[in-house]
């Protein structure tokens, strides 16, 4: 392993965008974010699932900034809240994993990066977060360096062009349509009016079930004036319950309900909205375990938040 975020990781920019020794702030922000966010999904995807996974750990910070075309260095933060998990070990394992990363990006050969993520929602998220962060340079050069005591820097790796033709090729858009009419197991709700004269659901049993259940995908969430731009295709079952359509992510346990599907989708997407929203009101300690990792899952496969100001 040739980096260590620990210490401090520096990447030099060249070309045109840090030919003064500077660099434009929006570039600086750009860069950090998208780093940053690379960082978090490797940190999701390759930390085992029944640690405590607590993303602000791997948050990066601005630690130097040295001359010889425009090298910022960037270091884990140190405000960390000890006693949740070994961070120490995440960290380690991040470091090698981003490592791994930044060889493909040296070779330029992005297809490799199958042999490391196999699966088509792991693949998607790398794919994803490292096209971001490799073209948040432009066209400038720009290189993976170290210092080692000497006054120039020497090359540990060169960040190639990703080509988007590429990045197309590593995409999967995963699908599904019906599922076959198999014996499985199947929550059941049961559905009663509010005052307001809308279903409401309750988990009142777990069956076995052997209904056909209609899968549903969505890769936006769309809510009265707010659009939520997503990172992957989400895919929902439609099912029928007492009359009542329910639609349900088994991925965000987000259940929406309606008289209609156009009602149970407009509830689902109001379920969506209202948990994003709150979660990201409270800080990490106000939450549960569980409830962190649904906030830093949705956190991470919401791309952007667009508001149309003429709804307003």
């Amino acid at each position: 392993m040739k980096i260590d975020f620990n210490r401090g990781v520096s990447f030099q920019i060249g070309g045109e965008v840090g030919k003064y020794n500077t660099l434009p702030i929006k570039v600086l922000v750009d860069i950090a974010q998208n780093l940053e966010e690379l960082i978090k999904r490797i940190a999701i995807l390759n930390i085992d699932k029944e640690e405590t996974i607590d993303t602000n750990h791997f948050k990066i910070e601005l630690s130097n900034f040295k001359p010889g075309s425009a090298i910022p260095e960037f270091v884990f933060t140190k405000r960390i809240q000890v006693g949740l998990a070994d961070i120490s070990s995440q960290r380690d394992l991040v470091n090698k994993k981003i490592d791994e990363v930044l060889q493909v990006a040296d070779s330029g050969d992005y297809l490799k990066l199958k042999e490391l993520y196999t699966t088509p929602e792991q693949l998607n998220e790398i794919t994803e977060g490292l096209y971001k962060f490799t073209t948040s340079f432009g066209t400038a050069p720009v290189k993976v360096v170290t210092f080692n005591g000497d006054p120039e820097p020497s090359e540990i790796y060169s960040i190639r062009q990703f080509k988007k033709g590429v990045k197309q090729k590593l995409l999967t858009k995963v699908e599904l349509v019906v599922e076959e009419p198999i014996a499985d197991y199947a929550v059941k709700y049961e559905i009663n009016l509010s005052k307001k004269g809308k279903p409401k659901k309750k988990k009142v049993a777990e069956y076995r079930d052997d209904r056909v259940h209609l899968a549903q995908t969505m890769d936006s969430i769309h809510i009265g004036n707010k659009k939520y731009l997503l990172n992957i295709v989400l895919t929902n079952i439609v099912e029928m319950v007492d009359n009542f359509y329910v639609i349900r992510s088994e991925l965000l346990d987000i259940i929406g309900t309606g008289y209609t599907q156009a009602e149970a989708e407009f509830s689902f997407c109001e379920e969506f909205d209202f948990i994003y929203e709150s979660y990201n009101s409270l800080e990490d300690n106000q939450l549960t375990n569980r409830l962190k990792r649904i906030k830093d899952f949705l956190n991470m496969i919401v791309k952007k938040v667009e508001t149309n100001e003429k709804d307003t």
